[in-house]
């Protein structure tokens, strides 16, 4: 048995080195490649694709078999008891403690309080006549003439003091008391006391069981069967090109030839890698061991993948001096001329107020400016044309234009800039005309509203407003100079202040008070006065 086993692990050991040594030995196999073409191969292309035969042979293998056995394992299970478990518990008990309790009562104290009258006096005497009676007298009454001797009366009179008048009375009151109660009650105390209950605990216990396994064990033997180089077949590949499609030297063109199907039939998978024309198969033979291959020149674009989306990030701003734009072209492709236009329209009369030459462009970045002479108050859009043309197009011309509108760049430090205000007065009385020039640029995108206020000095010194009105921009027409020139008669004045105030000679304050609102919602504020005598 022994002999046997070492005779079957030495023949398959030497069947194990004869195989490695049969797959070192084998070629190499070439069944797929790219090619490339440039333009001194002309039109045509050739290569060679090769692949390894192989034949199944039979050899003697070992094999596995699972064999079981028996085996006494151990395993432990939970087996329930009952015990005791101490915990703590809390529990109520009463004792006779001696306890002392405030408590308030009222008791009636009483004192003496005594009270004396302080009436005035009411009694008068006589002061030298025995024979005068005194009479009683009204306190606080008019005395009236004091008796003098011989007409009755007995002298002057004079008042008599008394003390005042005094008596005791008694008042008495309630008054709260504290006092306090002692004597034993029944109290309720709680105190922790240690109690038992029975519980259910587990204890892991061993048993033992038979159980059945399996060991893997190997076997000889077995008959397997595996590949082993045989020969090599392979087909030569010729791809002919069509007239017309000839590269120069800078374009190279790359595809990738596969081998497919049986060595009983053969064939090739050709699939472009990248180019410069657009191919397609017009005809395949397959004739002893070669493969040829013509091609027919299409389309390598199709118009809409030139079109508008193979533009990005096109973008125009405004300057003072003109228009700044860059945009990606993303099909600038071999043999695709592009060339592009760009133009500045009125955006409402589509009137074209500058425009670029078409220029072609090679690189796929292109940016530029282009003088403008903006006027201020019209809306502009901005046109980018497109034209492509070539013989890899699927029409051979692609034309499209790109509009957008211009969103002027706003100046706002000079929008906001008083000195660009300058407020006064030309002629007088009726014929007096206020004028404001305003030397910020006319912007479409913001609305202006100038209110103003004529202001003249009173004797007092004091200021009164002789006219006042609020006017927009758009609605005033600027003179030869460039200021707006309001009619006094436009303010609604009466006509006596325009003769009394605005004569020649007069001095009066223009105040213009300058409100902006730009079209995303910003605003602007501000005044500008001038002094201003009237001529």
């Amino acid at each position: 048995m022994h002999h046997q086993s070492l005779l079957k692990r030495t023949g398959l050991t030497l069947l194990s080195v004869l195989v490695a040594v049969s797959a070192h030995a084998e070629p190499n196999e070439n069944i797929q490649q790219t090619i490339t073409r440039t333009a001194s191969q002309g039109q045509l292309l050739q290569a060679k694709l090769v692949k390894n035969a192989y034949r199944q042979e039979p050899y003697q293998d070992t094999y596995t078999v699972q064999v079981p056995y028996d085996v006494t394992e151990t395993y432990y299970v939970d087996v329930p008891y009952q015990d005791q478990e101490a915990y703590t518990d809390y529990e109520d008990y009463y004792s006779n403690d001696y306890i002392c309790r405030d408590y308030t009562e009222y008791e009636q104290r009483c004192r003496t309080v005594r009270e004396c009258d302080n009436a005035p006096n009411v009694g008068i005497e006589r002061a030298a006549v025995d024979d005068v009676i005194g009479r009683p007298r009204d306190p606080g009454a008019d005395p009236g003439p004091a008796p003098y001797p011989g007409n009755g009366g007995g002298g002057p009179i004079r008042p008599d003091p008394r003390p005042p008048i005094c008596r005791d009375r008694q008042v008495c009151e309630s008054v709260p008391v504290t006092r306090q109660r002692c004597g034993y009650e029944q109290v309720r105390h709680q105190r922790a006391v240690t109690k038992y209950r029975t519980v259910t605990k587990y204890r892991s216990e061993a048993r033992t069981r038979t159980v059945t396994r399996y060991r893997n064990e190997e076997r000889c033997c077995v008959t397997r069967y595996h590949d082993v180089f045989d020969h090599q077949w392979g087909l030569d590949v010729q791809v002919q090109f069509p007239q017309g499609t000839e590269l120069n030297s800078a374009e190279v063109e790359k595809f990738k030839i596969e081998l497919i199907g049986s060595e009983a039939a053969p064939d090739i998978r050709m699939t472009p890698v990248s180019t410069v024309f657009g191919y397609k198969v017009a005809n395949k033979t397959v004739e002893r061991g070669l493969v040829t291959i013509t091609l027919e020149q299409v389309a390598r674009y199709k118009d809409e993948d030139l079109r508008e989306k193979s533009l990005q990030n096109f973008t125009a701003v405004p300057t003072p001096a003109g228009l700044m734009y860059k945009f990606i072209d993303n099909a600038i492709y071999p043999r695709v001329a592009s060339r592009h236009q760009l133009e500045v329209q009125d955006a409402i009369t589509h009137e074209v107020v500058t425009q670029s030459e078409m220029r072609p462009h090679l690189q796929s970045q292109v940016n530029g400016d282009l003088a403008v002479n903006w006027d201020y108050t019209r809306n502009y859009e901005v046109v980018l044309r497109v034209h492509r043309e070539g013989m890899v197009l699927e029409n051979g011309v692609v034309d499209f234009e790109i509009r957008q509108p211009l969103q002027m760049i706003l100046d706002m430090s000079a929008l906001k800039d008083e000195n660009r205000i300058l407020p006064g007065i030309s002629g007088s009385a009726e014929n007096a005309r206020v004028l404001i020039a305003d030397n910020t640029v006319p912007y479409s995108t913001v609305s202006t509203r100038y209110y103003v206020t004529l202001i003249r000095k009173t004797v007092l010194g004091k200021n009164a407003v002789i006219a006042e009105k609020g006017f927009s921009r758009t609605s005033l027409t600027a003179g030869s100079d460039g200021a707006f020139a309001i009619k006094i008669a436009d303010f609604g004045a009466k006509s006596s202040d325009i003769k009394s105030y605005l004569k020649s000679g007069s001095k009066v304050q223009v105040v213009v008070q300058v409100d902006r609102v730009t079209s995303d919602g910003q605003k602007i504020q501000f005044w500008k006065s001038a002094n201003v005598e009237i001529r």
